[in-house]
């Protein structure tokens, strides 16, 4: 399994070694690493030898016959070179032949990786060394060559990380449980026949669409003053069946992405009591609200999982892809003008601020 960083959520501020770079991988990812092979971009900036970060990619140990096509979608984000981290037991990774086949990918793959480390965990204080470098890398008294991993807490990700309440998870594990099903709140053939009846009755009546969409708003609204059980189970009864067809589903992205945070938790919820076309559908738009924020580390996870459960579906997919091809909030972007343009076409935009 592999995972990307949001380059739309860039990390402001200087990397001045290895050490610093690996402190701030947890709050990239929204987890720690484990058994993990690490590939880390850089776009060549405007001055000087000043680089920027781009995007991140995880791959598990056991994945590393993916290496290839890891290093062929860097290479397709436009990066100028990557660098590599292999985190976990060291003689295990050796012994396995990890550090051989990154030599190999970097003697020869579709994007220069110019040096390698090795951490056997991300913590602070953890050591880490210097597996191989381009001609030979820096000398031996260099951070770039040894060094301990700087406090984790003081991150600049992990910073922007608790500003906006969140925490990385411990493992990949616990960061895929954030969406788990939790509980079925209703029969699937119950939503759906619901927003079959929702569809038939709105799609040719403006005034009941507007009506139905402000309702719902008032329902979401309300979760920013209380986001008890109760008031949970009011806004996923009421968001599960805009999401069960796709032309309801366009519809609402509109009003989700105003009222954006109120949304992620109702989005959430959604998920966690759904199946199918619903879930899946929860699960992108979340993907969509989060892209460019802190909590964009979940993004990949939410997409990945609407792939897995609900192969084909398209608005994840086309989400994935241009999350892993660097334009996600381009794809975002269509997707709104897209819930516009619906609303357009239903006769409900421009009439009040449902739209704006």
């Amino acid at each position: 399994m592999t995972n990307f960083s949001d380059k739309n959520r860039p990390c402001h501020g200087p990397i001045s070694n290895p050490g610093t770079l690996l402190a701030n991988l947890p709050g990239i990812l929204g987890f720690y690493p484990h058994d993990s092979v690490i590939l880390a971009g850089f776009h060549d900036g405007e001055v000087g030898n000043i680089h920027t970060l781009g995007p991140v990619l995880r791959l598990n140990i056991d994945d590393l016959r993916f290496l290839d096509d890891a290093c062929e979608a860097l290479a397709r984000t436009g990066v100028a070179f990557c660098f590599a981290f292999v985190i976990g037991d060291e003689e295990d990774n050796r012994d396995a032949g990890v550090f051989d086949l990154l030599l190999a990918a970097a003697s020869c793959g579709e994007v220069p990786i110019l040096g390698a480390w090795h951490a056997p965990e991300i913590a602070t204080g953890s050591p880490y060394a210097l597996i191989f470098a381009e001609d030979g890398g820096p000398g031996p008294h260099s951070e770039w060559m040894s060094g301990s991993i700087p406090l984790v807490a003081d991150s600049i990700t992990m910073r922007g990380l608790v500003g906006a309440g969140e925490l990385p998870d411990v493992d990949r594990e616990e960061a895929m449980a954030f969406f788990r099903l939790v509980e079925v709140l209703s029969d699937p053939g119950e939503t759906a026949e619901r927003a079959q009846a929702m569809e038939s009755a709105l799609l040719h009546d403006p005034h009941g669409l507007r009506a139905a969409l402000e309702e719902l708003r008032t329902v979401l609204h309300s979760l920013s003053d209380d986001q008890g059980d109760e008031a949970r189970d009011r806004a996923a009864e009421a968001l599960a069946p805009w999401l069960a067809r796709t032309w309801l589903r366009d519809c609402v992205i509109s009003v989700l992405f105003e009222l954006k945070h109120e949304a992620r938790v109702a989005l959430v919820e959604v998920s966690q009591r759904n199946s199918g076309e619903v879930r899946a559908n929860a699960l992108a738009i979340y993907a969509a609200l989060v892209l460019g924020e802190p909590a964009s580390f979940r993004a990949p996870i939410a997409l990945a999982i609407a792939q897995e459960e609900c192969p084909g579906h398209r608005l994840s997919q086309l989400l994935l892809q241009g999350y892993q091809q660097g334009i996600g909030v381009g794809v975002v972007e269509t997707m709104k003008r897209g819930s516009l343009a619906t609303l357009e076409s239903a006769g409900v935009l421009g009439e009040g601020d449902l739209a704006a």
